[in-house]
């Protein structure tokens, strides 16, 4: 069954895809940041308010491009056009191939790959 999953989770990639997530953090100087391996395409950048609300609001200014392998230790980076604040959490969510499942997972309930192993 493992394997037949697994088919079926490489057959329908990029129509589905995983979903990842990374927090980087501004400091005024940077405007260019690496993104993981893994990310394919950047689906939404939020950013962290000043204040006491907690407010995160939406990033829309910003290109994505393939690394200089002499600079980034990735493929690919997130450039922003627009200022960012500085010291305050930027959230980047992102598309990225769906792992298969492993001997140690199981799909549950909520089709989600879960570890078994410690269970």
């Amino acid at each position: 069954i493992r394997t037949t999953m697994n088919d079926v989770i490489q057959a329908v990639y990029p129509k589905i895809f995983a979903v990842g997530d990374t927090t980087l953090i501004p400091d005024g100087v940077l405007t260019t940041f690496p993104l993981p391996a893994d990310a394919e395409q950047v689906l939404t950048v939020t950013q962290q308010s000043y204040g006491t609300s907690g407010n995160w609001r939406t990033i829309d200014r910003y290109m994505t491009r393939d690394a200089q392998e002499a600079t980034y230790a990735t493929k690919r980076t997130i450039d922003f056009r627009q200022g960012l604040a500085i010291e305050k959490p930027v959230h980047v969510r992102y598309a990225k191939k769906p792992t298969t499942l492993t001997a140690n997972q199981a799909f549950s309930a909520s089709y989600c790959a879960r570890d078994v192993s410690q269970t």
